[in-house]
C-alpha cells in the first residue's frame, strides 16, 4: 500500500482528487484577500494557517495567519492592516528564518508586493 503525503491526505478528506498546484494556491489566497466574505467563510469553515505547510507556501502561511488574526480581532482586513502587521512581524523576528516573506508580501524597491498587488488588481469590492 502506498502512503499518501500530507497534501494528498488533505485532498482526499476534502473530496478533491489532488492537492492544489502553486498557481491555484496563489489564486485562492488572492481570492481570500479580495473578498472579505470568502475570508470570513474560510475562517468559519476551519481553514488554518498550517494548511499552507509546504516550503513553497510559507509566505501564505504567514499572510493567512495575519489575515485570520486581524479578521478575528476587527471583523475585517484591509491592505494597510496586513502590511502593518507583517512589517511589525518582520521587525520583531516573528517571521523567523524566512527573510523572503516580508519582501514578497509587503514589497520592496524592486517589487510592489503580493498584498498590494492583490488588493489593487481585484475586480470586485472587499466590502461584505
Amino acid at each position: 500500500m502506498v502512503e499518501l503525503g500530507r497534501d494528498e491526505k488533505y485532498a482526499k478528506v476534502v473530496g478533491v482528487d489532488a492537492a492544489l498546484e502553486p498557481p491555484e494556491v496563489v489564486a485562492m489566497v488572492r481570492g481570500l484577500l479580495c473578498q472579505q466574505q470568502i475570508l470570513k467563510d474560510a475562517i468559519k469553515l476551519g481553514l488554518q494557517p498550517d494548511h499552507f505547510s509546504t516550503e513553497n507556501e510559507i509566505e501564505f502561511y504567514y499572510l493567512y495567519s495575519a489575515a485570520k488574526g486581524l479578521h478575528e480581532k476587527f471583523g475585517y482586513v484591509s491592505e494597510d492592516m496586513l502590511l502593518t502587521e507583517l512589517q511589525a512581524w518582520a521587525r520583531s523576528g516573528v517571521l523567523g528564518p524566512y527573510p523572503q516573506v516580508a519582501p514578497f508580501l509587503c514589497g520592496s524597491k524592486e517589487h510592489v508586493g503580493f498584498i498590494r498587488e492583490s488588493f489593487h488588481t481585484r475586480e470586485t469590492s472587499s466590502e461584505e
